[in-house]
């Protein structure tokens, strides 16, 4: 199995971890126009109704908080209930860097093998699937805010 597929089937079982957690009514969607994708079951310019972002109260109650979907980094929207004012969060991992920070050791030979086998295969190792990230963002805003905004970049 290419590191494609697993990755592909490790984001369809997130996705679906996303969707058993996060309650329905913070689960927002737009109505947009199919994409042209070869095989695609769905034809071409039809309508159809796409899960866009988490909207929901942080756990202070203080900021509301939407997480899109576009990317995974600065990705955050946060809204102050008082004053109205937006501004973003970007609490994306990069898991290198979280390794190394952490302490914990890494094996040199086998991060360059799989880097190696990522590059054969014109892909990028150590990738979380899309939907954990953002879960995790969803769960540390909504049970353990203020940890995650002393982390977190605003821009």
């Amino acid at each position: 199995m290419t590191i494609a597929q697993q990755r592909a089937a490790a984001e369809e079982r997130a996705h679906a971890l996303l969707r058993s957690i996060v309650p329905e009514e913070e689960l927002r969607w737009e109505v947009q126009r199919v994409p042209q994708i070869p095989g695609r079951a769905v034809p071409y310019g039809c309508l159809e109704r796409v899960l866009t972002h988490l909207e929901f109260m942080g756990q202070s109650g203080q900021y509301q908080y939407q997480i899109w979907f576009q990317g995974t980094s600065e990705n955050i929207a946060r809204i102050d209930s008082v004053k109205g004012y937006r501004g973003g969060l970007c609490g994306g991992p990069n898991p290198w860097n979280d390794y190394i920070i952490s302490g914990l050791r890494v094996d040199r030979d086998l991060m360059l093998a799989a880097r190696a086998e990522a590059n054969d295969q014109n892909t990028q190792p150590l990738s979380l699937p899309r939907s954990d990230i953002w879960l995790g963002q969803y769960l540390a805003l909504k049970y353990d805010e203020q940890n995650f905004l002393c982390y977190a970049n605003a821009f």
